[in-house]
């Protein structure tokens, strides 16, 4: 391993979240380096078909988390793109986008921002000296390399970097997560149907009393997307059991099947879908839970629906706790109090066993029911911003909470 990099600051998993540590360290003077295992940034966005951002407006109507993410969607903007927020059809505001449109927005804010970007490259390995992480090992096509950071921010959404550490995580709740969906999108779709989910359990009834399947559940909203004659549907659920590799086939190989289900019992049973097709499944299984990272604080449910603002919050929440834990059914919901937003303290971004590790987006430290929340894009843009920033001053010898919310408010961050 003759090949070697050094940086103040290594995040690792370029979904929303990591994007947005690598802007926040950048953002604090940190040397940032961000790795991404796929030829693009966006995670579940870009990878899954996930096109919402979730979680920028508390349900109130007000906008809470700023600062990094406006420089995301001013590079969208830039691209011909609304980001105007608009009623989701269970009456919660989101921002959707074009996926094929974010990936080259950040680009762009990456670039912006002075952070670097290695694609194509994937972290293996982790060296510790006594409580911290020294360095880690990493392969690309040309083979390994070593990467060497003062601090280091987990974003892979699956704890990958604290697991390779030895750091302590949890995976769900004694083995259990949220469902895993594999997102559909059809094309040749009459745009006037009016789509609702009602009607989608009614086509899928009939299709399965008529004998086909097999099917997950019966109900799912319709996502009409911001271009073309497409919309998305979000109904092959399937159980992750771990994140291995054999593990991780089934679930894929299960999913696909389950699309190729619903795709022909929909165009069959549902009015506007008599002429559709399958643009897309996937392209990869979006996952809403699996690993997370022990922290020196752990966000709870209570915290979450009783909209507490603790003094150390460096990032804030506002999504309803969306829980997807049975695979046959859509998800719960339980709203947070006054339909206002609580505050994510820095302790539950900053991993117990590791003094320089912090984590975002939902490796973060929380009760199963608090992570339904927390765990989506919006605020994965908050929990990135401040773990970024985070790490980049303790890098610099500057640990402190009240310098921490300090520049995070001077970076255009609400904290309250």
């Amino acid at each position: 391993m003759n090949r070697r990099l050094e940086c103040d600051v290594a995040v690792i998993g370029g979904g929303i979240a990591g994007v947005a540590a690598a802007m926040g360290a950048a953002a604090s003077g940190a040397r940032t380096l961000l790795l991404e295992r796929e030829p693009y940034m966006g995670g579940m966005a870009a990878a899954a078909g996930v096109a919402a951002f979730c979680g920028l407006y508390a349900d109130s109507g007000r906008r809470i988390v700023r600062g990094v993410s406006d420089a995301v969607l001013d590079e969208l903007q830039g691209l011909g793109e609304s980001t105007e927020p608009e009623m989701s059809q269970f009456g919660h505001l989101i921002v959707r986008f074009d996926c094929e449109a974010l990936k080259l927005a950040l680009d762009r804010a990456l670039a912006a921002s002075g952070a670097g970007v290695l694609f194509h490259a994937s972290a293996v390995s982790a060296e510790r000296r006594g409580r911290a992480i020294e360095s880690i090992g990493c392969t690309d096509g040309d083979g390994a390399f070593r990467l060497e950071a003062k601090a280091f921010v987990d974003a892979t959404g699956d704890a990958e970097l604290a697991n390779l550490a030895g750091c302590r995580t949890l995976f769900g709740d004694g083995g259990k997560v949220q469902a895993a969906t594999l997102v559909m999108r059809l094309g040749g779709v009459d745009k006037n149907a009016g789509f609702t989910a009602d009607d989608v359990g009614k086509a899928l009834k009939q299709a399965s009393d008529a004998g086909f399947g097999p099917f997950s559940k019966l109900s799912s909203a319709v996502w009409p997307c911001v271009k073309g004659d497409t919309v998305s549907l979000m109904l092959a659920n399937c159980e992750l059991k771990s994140l291995s590799s054999e593990d991780m086939t089934a679930a894929e190989k299960e999913s696909r099947e389950l699309v190729n289900s619903y795709f022909r019992a929909l165009r069959a049973y549902m009015p506007g879908l008599e002429r559709s097709y399958l643009v897309q499944s996937g392209p990869r299984l979006g996952i809403r839970e699996s690993r997370r990272i022990v922290c020196r604080k752990l966000l709870r449910t209570d915290d979450v629906l009783e909209a507490r603002l603790p003094e150390d919050t460096v990032a804030l929440g506002g999504w309803q706790l969306e829980k997807h834990d049975d695979v046959k059914r859509c998800s719960s919901q339980r709203t947070v109090a006054g339909s206002a937003f609580y505050g994510i303290p820095e302790p539950c971004l900053h991993a117990e066993d590791a003094e320089n590790l912090w984590c975002c987006g939902r490796d973060i430290y929380a009760e199963r029911e608090a992570l339904a929340s927390a765990r989506v894009m919006g605020t994965g843009f908050a929990t990135g911003h401040a773990a970024g920033a985070a790490a980049a001053l303790a890098s610099s010898g500057r640990p402190g909470i009240t310098e921490l919310r300090s520049a995070l408010a001077l970076q255009g961050a609400l904290l309250c």
